[in-house]
């Protein structure tokens, strides 16, 4: 779920925000909920019994006209501005802006969203909390124009505001189009030369300090990774009800996909715990919206949640020294952008896949220290280094398939320690695996066809080898655990007896 605002377009409230008070699938808003959500937003939020545009909108996905995800079956909120347009907020940018069908078509996809939720509102109406009329304000999102009179229809000066930018509000008028708009001071060499205007939903007011990011502190690294329930953790990727299973096991450390909320809520429900919160998209999004949609602008992420932004090759390949550098500013961009919002948040960097980076080629692993490991240093607190760490082919001579290789584990399953190793081995710097378990051809355990028996040796195996090595990973997650039409040779709920008797000390 994401939240979009369309400059100039619509006075819609941040949907991304919205998302709490819905997450897919779940009962239970109230009418406090949406209080709740208006403190984060600035908006004041309310159930409309009648449509009113512009409103926000619980609807079947599958229902839309226009799908980001072609083949998605979830319950979505749009912005409807009238009987037929709406904005898709799942798009990014502003390709899901100003999108047109009937009237039937959405009014069917609004009645079947009760398939998903009898208890959360169908409509959600929303205005802007304009009490106070002049002072300090600061562009959200997007960048704006300051116009010659207090109308979108009317020139722009050449002012284009960025976001951040701070600037001073002399008062308040109401637009030709029934909109807040606020009166700025326009000059040209440092002379007053008249007034302009800035919509009112392009900017809040300042009523704190920008925050500014603390000073990193070292973080000794305690003994508790070494423990199964960490380095045996899961990915659940988009079943979430099966990473809760995980955690009720005694699992404790579980990588949630696209369901920020359900990460947020397993990290709350279970604070020992080690959660990921991961987000696919088949191209690069632009890094500060992808901050925007991971939630930059939430207050109460719990501490344990990590969130992680590239991952593998899929985005930003990373075969030369110039590409790793290039893939490391598109994910400082993306780390900086969370925090200018939320300086606590937690990151993780990285996500390499299993056998890369090139180990063996020292310009590599100099960019490499330069980039991501001096990055892990110097925000120690709150960056960790990800790795996908498979066992390429098989680890035992009895283990399926027949014909798998065997390849020594420091070029799969420890590459991270030697770049940690290469690199200094400071140990402020601190990895993680958001994917494990073996590339065994075609899947996993299960398309190998891994007796228990053989499953369990494995994992005795990783444990003893992750612990020997001096690079603390404090958590690893299988890949994969749970229902996914296109992972289902790699899905190990099959073994949940056995993975549970590691998680609860039953197994070595």
């Amino acid at each position: 779920m994401t939240g979009v605002f369309y400059p100039d377009r619509v006075t819609a409230a941040n949907v991304t925000m919205l998302s709490k008070m819905f997450d897919e699938g779940q009962d239970g808003t109230t009418a406090a909920d949406l209080e709740d959500m208006g403190v984060y937003t600035g908006i004041s939020l309310y159930q409309q019994a009648t449509p009113q545009y512009p409103y926000v909108a619980l609807v079947d996905y599958r229902r839309l006209p226009y799908r980001y995800q072609a083949n998605g079956d979830f319950a979505h909120w749009i912005v409807r501005l009238s009987d037929t347009t709406y904005h898709d907020p799942l798009y990014t940018g502003q390709r899901g802006a100003n999108l047109t069908t009937s009237k039937d078509v959405l009014d069917r996809a609004e009645a079947e969203c009760r398939r998903w939720s009898r208890t959360a509102p169908l409509r959600v109406g929303f205005k802007e909390n304009m009490t106070q009329t002049s002072g300090k304000a600061r562009i959200k999102t997007y960048a704006w124009n300051v116009r010659t009179q207090p109308s979108t229809s009317a020139q722009a000066i050449g002012y284009l505001m960025q976001p951040g930018q701070e600037f001073d509000v002399l008062g308040m008028v109401t637009g030709a189009d029934k909109q807040q708009w606020g009166r700025v001071t326009v000059t040209s060499g440092g002379v007053r030369v008249g007034d302009g205007y800035l919509r009112a939903d392009g900017w809040a007011w300042v009523t704190t300090p920008t925050p500014v990011p603390p000073t990193p502190q070292p973080v000794p690294p305690s003994s508790d990774w070494k423990d199964a329930k960490y380095l045996l953790g899961v990915s659940c990727l988009n079943d979430g009800d099966a990473g809760m299973d995980a955690l009720a096991r005694g699992c404790r450390s579980v990588l949630f996909m696209d369901n920020l909320m359900g990460a947020a809520d397993a990290a709350r429900k279970y604070p020992d715990a080690k959660i990921m919160a991961r987000f696919w998209f088949q191209a690069a999004p632009d890094p500060v919206w992808l901050a925007d949609h991971a939630g930059a602008g939430l207050t109460d992420i719990p501490g344990n949640m990590w969130t992680t932004c590239a991952n593998e090759c899929d985005w930003i390949c990373y075969g030369t020294p110039e590409e790793l550098r290039k893939r490391f500013e598109y994910e400082r961009t993306f780390a900086e952008a969370v925090w200018k919002r939320n300086p606590a948040r937690k990151i993780i960097i990285g996500e390499f896949s299993h056998g890369t980076p090139d180990i063996t080629n020292p310009e590599i692993v100099k960019a490499f220290r330069e980039t991501y490991y001096q990055f892990a240093i110097q925000n120690s607190a709150r960056v960790k280094i990800g790795w996908h760490l498979y066992t390429k082919g098989k680890r035992t001579s009895d283990a399926p398939p027949t014909d798998a290789p065997m390849i020594a584990p420091e070029w799969f399953e420890g590459r991270d320690s030697s770049f940690w190793t290469q690199c200094g081995g400071d140990k402020r710097v601190v990895h993680t695996s958001g994917e494990t378990g073996v590339e065994a051809g075609a899947g996993g355990f299960p398309w190998a066809g891994y007796s228990d028996d053989q499953f369990a040796r494995w994992c005795s195996w990783w444990l003893g080898y992750r612990r020997s090595l001096p690079v603390v990973l404090d958590g690893a997650c299988i890949f994969q655990y749970g229902y996914h039409q296109n992972w289902q040779g790699y899905d190990v709920r099959r073994y949940a007896g056995i993975l549970e008797d590691f998680w609860k000390g039953r197994r070595q």
